[in-house]
């Protein structure tokens, strides 16, 4: 068997499914950040006005992290996929454009008076379900699944 046969046998059959559900959970935040960005109706109909000032004050360099967070997720997922060890640094840039959105929105303009309270609980779903994948990527390539 040569080595690329024993590097697929390798990858545990749960890679696909981890893989799969970090591309849905990204691709559902590229979503909400499209939709949010382009002000599209039938979703943002529903904002009050204190969240669509929010967003319509939101810096660029907080868009573009939120959008990079989304498409760095999306990415490490098909990695993940391709059993590419780079699933792993790409896990970690949406971690680190997810953590400088943050920044803006708790920090610098208090998204919980916009949003509403119950929004550091999503975020913090959004970061733990980002370490996980991290993790478990880490996981993966520490046990020469991803290569």
């Amino acid at each position: 068997m040569n080595e690329e046969n024993a590097r697929i046998s390798k990858a545990p059959w749960h890679l696909w499914v981890i893989g799969l559900l970090a591309i849905l959970w990204y691709l559902n935040g590229l979503y909400d950040f499209a939709s949010t960005t382009t002000k599209e109706a039938s979703y943002t109909s529903q904002f009050t006005q204190a969240m669509h000032n929010f967003y319509d004050a939101m810096p660029i360099w907080a868009l573009a992290a939120w959008g990079a967070a989304e498409l760095f997720g999306i990415a490490a997922g098909i990695l993940l996929l391709f059993k590419s060890k780079f699933a792993l640094y790409a896990f970690g840039c949406a971690l680190v454009a997810i953590l400088v959105n943050l920044a803006y929105n708790f920090i610098v303009a208090d998204a919980s008076k916009a949003i509403g309270s119950n929004a550091i609980y999503f975020e913090a779903i959004v970061v733990a379900s980002t370490l996980l994948f991290l993790a478990y990527s880490y996981r993966m390539s520490a046990t020469d699944a991803l290569s």
